[in-house]
């Protein structure tokens, strides 16, 4: 089975990104939601953390982001 999941940026306002997301299985749609990001400063960021990890390795290397999603979707059909 093949699940394809869609998803649009919907708005943008200011650093906030919204997004529009669906997925579907080829014969129905399975699931859909909203998802929401901030854009970031990540050197600024870095070094409100004090620019190092416990490890004593820098954790972004400046000029250089990082990108993590997380998607939460709510179920919109009850399970076949």
């Amino acid at each position: 089975m093949t699940v394809t999941v869609r998803v649009k940026l919907e708005k943008v306002d200011g650093r906030k990104l919204s997004f529009s997301v669906a997925a579907d299985d080829g014969i129905d749609k399975i699931s859909e939601g909203t998802h929401e990001r901030f854009v970031i400063d990540a050197a600024k960021v870095q070094q409100q953390a004090g620019g190092e990890n416990r490890a004593g390795r820098r954790r972004v290397s400046p000029g250089r982001s990082r990108v993590s999603v997380r998607l939460s979707f709510s179920q919109n059909q009850k399970p076949r």
